[in-house]
């Protein structure tokens, strides 16, 4: 992957900050077994995007954009075994515009509340469109680009001196959403098999929480975040990948050259394929590191992941790391 961006700001008046940004990225990836030849594939994404910034009075501000995205599929080869011919795959071009509009209103001396309203687009990539995945999978070149609005409405505002709290409700309405289903057995070279599809329109809400504060020499953070997803267009397909409920929380510790970290993941159970399989339980898992800085900068640090030990997955038949011991050293240049 290969590219580049560029971002202007300027200052039209005290209360009026227009930007302009430019984006461009080149995807290309080859690909051969032993003995054939070598297929190629390349995708050019460019955007082109323009924001305004403009405070309409001391404490009510508007923000909004536009941006104009277009993907270029310019190779994309397929090849056949039992011909040993190489081929090209339907390539297709995309282009969307998206934009976005958000208020922002001063609450107090140090509350805000946001109301923000978005339309996001996501291409297919070459994977999406074009991969076998090492024989369980079918391509789809007809994928189309998956495109979502998005609402929320958030208040932020700090708690005494040392606490900070942000609040937030979210509701989304998704077309074409791109997803891996499971296709029925005999299909692909090495099942299960499964496709990169739009499986229909979903909706999407929930509710975001956070809190961060100071107790003394601990600084300590929370998130929670509820998300409930349902497919309007098949009840058949399952939405895969996403918990109903999960909670990242920690607690760090620093005196002098000396730290400590503690955190916690939890999460209720997922989907992990279109046709119902689940990971059977949620988890909950521990980490915990401390740390002691020398006087030329180096932090020495030593921890531990999956403190308990538990065994746990995000996908069903992949369980991740029991725990895991570690020592590593970061050192400033």
């Amino acid at each position: 992957t290969n590219g580049f961006s560029a971002e202007g700001n300027f200052l039209l008046t005290p209360a009026n900050s227009p930007k302009v940004a430019y984006h461009f990225k080149q995807d290309v990836h080859r690909e051969n077994n032993e003995g054939e030849p070598q297929r190629h594939f390349k995708d050019h994404t460019r955007s082109l995007a323009f924001e305004d910034s403009h405070a309409l009075t001391s404490r009510l501000s508007l923000v909004a954009g536009i941006s104009f995205d277009r993907r270029e599929s310019l190779e994309a080869q397929d090849y056949n075994s039992a011909t040993k011919t190489v081929s090209d795959f339907k390539r297709r071009d995309n282009h969307v515009t998206n934009g976005q509009i958000g208020l922002f209103y001063g609450v107090g001396d140090t509350g805000k509340l946001r109301l923000t309203l978005a339309r996001k687009s996501r291409f297919p990539t070459l994977k999406d469109r074009y991969s076998y995945r090492m024989g369980t999978a079918i391509p789809n070149e007809a994928l189309k680009t998956e495109q979502a609005d998005h609402a929320e409405v958030g208040y932020a505002d700090r708690l005494g001196q040392n606490w900070q709290y942000d609040l937030a409700l979210f509701h989304s309405n998704i077309s074409d959403l791109i997803q891996s289903v499971t296709l029925a057995p005999g299909v692909c070279a090495s099942p299960p098999c499964s496709q990169m599809q739009n499986v229909g329109k979903v909706r999407a809400e929930g509710l975001e929480a956070t809190l961060r504060g100071q107790v003394g020499n601990w600084d300590l953070a929370a998130a929670y975040t509820y998300l409930d997803r349902d497919n309007r267009t098949s009840s058949r397909v399952f939405l895969t990948d996403t918990p109903h409920h999960k909670l990242f929380s920690s607690a760090a510790w620093n005196a002098g050259p000396w730290s400590a970290v503690a955190s916690a993941e939890l999460a209720s159970s997922r989907y992990s394929s279109s046709d119902g399989k689940q990971v059977a339980h949620g988890f909950g898992i521990a980490n915990l590191k401390g740390g002691y800085r020398l006087g030329n900068g180096v932090l020495l640090e030593a921890g531990v992941r999956n403190l308990f030990d538990r065994l746990y997955e995000y996908s069903e038949g992949f369980p991740e790391a029991g725990r895991t011991y570690f020592l590593q050293a970061n050192a400033p240049l």
